[in-house]
């Protein structure tokens, strides 16, 4: 069926105060009002995205299996639980919470779930308690070609390796986001290589994209 055009109530949170100090070692229960008039089909999405527009958690849609939460939010749902572990600390993340209010769905054996509809969104600041993670630079090898390091740090947040032959002038290496597994935390890493090209070679990480509009 063609969507209606017409926007469902937008989903209203409960505990919006406590979303503004979440402990991130302890499970975190977002709660909301129950959606006037919803249908057997509608359904709830929840999706935490951190401030480099990263998503980092986030519920499946209809057909799909989630790595947190395994199975869509049904309409009939007022909660979602965010387990201990999930969240990283130290940080102001956005939190979006949309009904979706179904028109339409079809099965198909190639292509899977297709869902119709519309959705309304309520957005909000979700802040997490404690220090961020703090990024480091470990070497794995090294000799007179080169060195291999691994940075380890939050996934899915850019970090930068800088260079610098005197400790004092620093040149960005490279820039690249951890990555880690969704459902293994808030703990990320990447690895890089870096050949030898003077006497003394200095190497820094810190948190952001210094080469973000380099050519």
């Amino acid at each position: 069926a063609a969507p209606s055009g017409v926007f469902p109530e937008a989903p209203a949170v409960t505990n919006h105060l406590a979303a503004q100090s979440v402990d991130p070692t302890a499970d975190f229960a977002l709660s909301w009002n129950p959606v006037a008039g919803a249908g057997p089909d509608d359904f709830y999405i929840v999706i935490i995205d951190n401030s480099y527009d990263r998503s980092i958690f986030f519920t499946p849609l209809p057909g799909q299996t989630g790595s947190v939460v395994t199975e869509t939010i049904p309409a009939t749902a007022t909660s979602v639980v965010i387990p201990a572990g999930t969240l990283p600390p130290g940080r102001t993340l956005e939190l979006s919470l949309g009904f979706v209010s179904v028109d339409g769905r079809t099965l198909d054996p190639q292509f899977g779930t297709g869902t119709s509809g519309m959705a309304s969104l309520t957005t909000l600041d979700l802040v997490t308690l404690g220090e961020p993670i703090s990024p480091e630079l470990t070497e794995l090898s090294g000799d007179t070609s080169g060195f291999e390091f691994v940075v380890t740090g939050e996934r899915g947040v850019p970090y930068t390796v800088e260079c610098s032959e005197d400790g004092e002038n620093w040149t960005p290496v490279m820039s690249q986001s951890a990555d880690g597994s969704e459902s293994g935390g808030p703990a990320g890493s990447f690895t890089f290589s870096s050949g030898i090209d003077s006497d003394t070679k200095l190497f820094r990480v810190s948190e952001g994209d210094l080469l973000e509009g380099d050519d």
